[in-house]
């Protein structure tokens, strides 16, 4: 027995879209009192009470925003968690079609013969491209298998790239807004895909991307080669890579937590790979920091943005600062959905000599960025192993962040960096606040910070670990 939980405008477009398949949903359930009893496209909206009533027999499916506090609400009433599809619903009905007798989605492969141009490798920036952890690293990746002699291209979602980004080379943007259909957002990844004749998909994101690249692998299953990227400590990319499994050849995680979790749940240990970082580091250490009577200087840099990122964190903790009596300056690179927002409370709290938002920066620019920094600091709520935290490191910016997958793997809490509880700005305060008043310290951990990148993570380490995922 299947139920939407959700019977807004989300889930009224997934279940014309499921039973457009031929699939059955038997409910929808909803928090809406107004709602319950009532039917929708002939399904009956039913109660949280009634869902609870049918646990032992039902599969439930999260068709509304913000999924989490669903899911936690279900997981309060009783529901057991296995029963539970987080997940975007696209890979789900995706799924479903794959196991079919016969496939219904309607493509021929002479439709996409778009260019000449044959990218061998195709990096997932289905986000953007601005400046994150994520981005960074499929931009210097893109690079290092160009001097392998690959040839790359980075898939943007046209609605989120610059005019600028949209005329790089290397750029293919599409547009993943449909008035009509989901049908249409697949078709035209697929006619890039598919129609390129790229081998190797690499995936950043749980998003249309990933979910049409195993399509793509299911039409033409020894063309393509699927590689997924965990990036993020994360449900969502453990419940849709378990749900896909059979159409990833390659699964790629950065924390021995990530593949621990994905083993425990059924995925092949063999299709597992780590991910090494690849961090450039000088030959020797240089990094001058603030002295007594300075500014201490703090950076961010990564998406602006609430979600996992908790950006909304900084001007409390701005303000937390100042009352302290901590001078700083706090600069933070990149662009996201809070920027505005941000800077109306910036300046609403009287916080701009303190508080400077950069925009994008350069790739080529984050290094200088973190060597004018004293301090590296994260608020975020779950990550997987962050190549900015790394980067940081590695020009002697000593981090101060959040306990999320991966962080432990470089830090070594009061040696190298800081390791604070989730949520606890006062505990961030209190280790900025330290540093602040005992600036000899800087140097000696920011060297010791140095040091852990330098020793760990090589060029090497990471062309060994390309050449053995990709397909020629």
């Amino acid at each position: 027995m299947l139920v939407f939980f959700g019977a807004g405008k989300i889930g009224r477009r997934m279940h014309s879209i499921w039973t457009g398949c031929g699939l059955q949903v038997d409910y929808f359930a909803d928090n809406n009192h107004e709602l319950i009893g009532k039917y929708i496209e002939g399904t009956e909206v039913i109660s949280i009470e009634k869902v609870k009533e049918l646990s032992e027999v039902i599969t439930i499916f999260i068709t509304c925003k913000d999924p989490e506090a669903i899911f936690s609400q279900l997981v309060k009433a009783g529901i057991y968690p296995k029963q539970i599809v987080m997940c975007n619903l696209t890979a789900c009905i995706l799924n479903r079609l794959f196991v079919l007798p016969k496939l219904i989605f309607p493509i021929k492969e002479a439709e996409y013969n778009l260019k000449q141009q044959v990218p061998n490798v195709m990096f997932d920036l289905s986000m953007g491209l601005t400046l994150g952890g994520v981005e960074t690293w499929s931009a210097q990746t893109a690079q290092k298998l160009e001097r392998m002699g690959k040839s790359t291209a980075l898939l943007v979602n046209s609605k989120l790239s610059t005019e600028q980004e949209k005329g790089d080379s290397r750029t293919i943007s599409v547009s993943f807004e449909s008035s009509k259909s989901e049908w249409q957002i697949w078709d035209r990844l697929l006619k890039v895909m598919v129609g390129m004749n790229c081998t190797n998909l690499v995936c950043n994101f749980m998003s249309y991307i990933f979910f049409v690249a195993c399509l793509a692998k299911k039409l033409y299953p020894i063309r393509v080669n699927v590689i997924v990227v965990v990036h993020s400590d994360d449900e969502l990319y453990y419940q849709n890579c378990i749900l896909m499994k059979h159409y990833i050849d390659n699964c790629m995680v950065i924390s021995e937590k990530m593949k621990n979790e994905l083993i425990r749940r059924g995925f092949s240990q063999k299709k597992i790979k780590y991910l090494p970082w690849e961090i450039s580091c000088d030959n020797n250490f240089h990094h001058v920091y603030s002295v007594k009577d300075e500014k201490i200087r703090i950076g961010y840099a990564g998406r602006i943005v609430t979600a996992a990122k908790r950006i909304d964190y900084i001007v409390p903790l701005a303000k937390m600062l100042k009352k302290r009596g901590v001078q700083f300056a706090l600069e933070l690179a990149g662009r996201g959905t809070y920027e505005t927002e941000l800077k109306d409370e910036i300046e609403k709290n009287e916080l701009q000599d303190e508080v400077f938002l950069l925009g994008t920066i350069e790739h080529s620019e984050i290094r200088a960025f973190w060597q004018r920094q004293d301090i590296m600091i994260s608020c975020s709520e779950y990550e997987g192993h962050s190549i900015t935290q790394c980067e940081a490191m590695a020009n002697g910016a000593i981090p101060i962040i959040t306990d999320v997958s991966g962080a432990r793997d470089d830090i070594q809490d009061g040696e190298n960096g800081f390791v604070i509880e989730i949520g606890a700005l006062e505990q961030m305060v209190e280790k900025i606040s330290f540093l602040y008043n005992h600036r000899n310290l800087l140097p000696k951990m920011g060297e010791k910070a140095y040091m852990t990148i330098k020793e760990k993570y090589s060029e090497k380490k990471a062309e060994q670990l390309w050449k053995t995922v990709l397909k020629e």
